[in-house]
């Protein structure tokens, strides 16, 4: 590298500085005055006193001359470009940089799986201190909704802080919390990683590895995980990322009827002739509910009415979840293709009386069979 030092001299520096500032400073006059003859002598004073204070420092130019890389001198041809790894010009290099890594943006086809696994004792510890931390954090969030930043809550790490922070302040619904979640963020890898034998997570666990036995090889990283305490034992559910399974080749079709009577679904096989109904009969036990409720609403009782509508929809997501399991299971068993009616408009026309006895949610039944499907294919 060659250091040059270029120096001019006092007589130089005036000349140059002083006809810049000369020319500015007799632009600025002439404008306030109108060309005016004191203008002129006025503008002449000021530039000889600031040539006066100018002329008493003495700059100095630095030019380093040295051998540019390649890619260096073709960033600097593409001003306002970048040039990514493969030499190719971008808008946004950093992305680019990250596109290794970054599962995200490449087609893969993968299924989402959980698996529920039991925390060591070894590692129980450090959950049984931080449920403590975190049961008061959660009181403070319901508490003051405003405050929705990690910095108020410095006795927790950030990670747990910013994922509770999400699963029940940003919940507007969620008044109390009985039983707490310890969720974790993946973040893309940084904050789960994975190991040989399972995961780790630095800001909990440190260096230790919590051992996991998994269903199917993860795919690119882990997108989180909730720690849970039932029965006096920690468990951990992680939800990941899988490669999804050559799908079957279907040997039949079976029909659901979603709104059939005495059921919540009822299945029928032409191959075999097999007809399955499943559920409990659905618009007995909502005629139930609505008695139960109109008398509450009567009384006034308003927080047991809250209360008993909070129940009866865990109910119906519940029966939902385990009609939708029997029917996914059958069809991946027998190599079934699932052939449901389109329930769209049905409450307009003559039919409207029928349909509404029930009374069900048929739309969270479909719901439920469009997660459960990709996975048993």
């Amino acid at each position: 590298m060659t250091c040059v030092i270029i120096k001019r001299t006092k007589k130089e520096d005036r000349q140059t500085r002083g006809y810049e500032m000369l020319t500015a400073v007799e632009r600025t006059k002439a404008m306030a005055v109108r060309g005016s003859g004191a203008a002129s002598k006025s503008s002449d004073n000021g530039a000889q006193i600031h040539i006066g204070r100018l002329a008493e420092k003495e700059m100095d130019l630095v030019g380093f001359a040295t051998k540019l890389h390649p890619r260096a001198a073709h960033l600097g041809r593409n001003r306002g470009k970048q040039v990514s790894k493969q030499g190719k010009v971008s808008e946004n290099l950093s992305t680019e940089l990250r596109t290794e890594d970054n599962k995200l943006a490449k087609m893969v086809d993968t299924v989402t799986c959980c698996v529920k696994v039991k925390v060591p004792d070894s590692l129980r510890p450090v959950l049984d201190a931080l449920v403590r931390k975190a049961q008061a954090c959660v009181a403070r969030m319901l508490a003051r909704r405003m405050e929705s930043s990690s910095k108020y809550y410095k006795e927790l790490p950030c990670v747990i802080a910013k994922s509770l922070i999400a699963k029940y302040q940003k919940n507007k619904k969620c008044k109390q919390v009985t039983h707490l979640v310890l969720p974790v963020c993946g973040d893309k890898g940084k904050q789960i990683k994975l190991e040989d034998r399972g995961i780790r997570i630095p800001a909990l666990f440190k260096k230790e590895v919590l051992p996991v036995l998994w269903l199917r090889w993860p795919v690119g990283f882990v997108r989180s995980a909730e720690f849970f305490l039932r029965s006096g034992h920690w468990y951990a559910a992680i939800c990941y990322n899988a490669k999804a399974e050559r799908q079957l080749c279907v040997t039949g079709t079976v029909g659901v009827d979603q709104n059939s009577v005495g059921a919540v679904a009822t299945l029928a096989d032409p191959q075999n002739g097999k007809v399955l109904h499943l559920g409990f009969n659905p618009a007995k036990t909502k005629a139930v509910w609505r008695g139960q409720k109109a008398n509450l609403q009567s009384l006034g009782k308003r927080r047991l009415l809250h209360k008993i509508r909070n129940k009866q929809s865990r109910r119906t997501k519940y029966e939902n979840h385990v009609v939708s399991k029997q029917i996914v299971d059958y069809a991946a068993k027998h190599r079934r293709c699932i052939v449901l009616e389109k329930l769209e408009n049905v409450r307009e026309g003559k039919i409207r009386r029928y349909v509404e006895q029930s009374q069900w949610s048929f739309y969270q039944l479909l719901r439920f069979f469009c997660i459960r499907l990709p996975c048993a294919a």
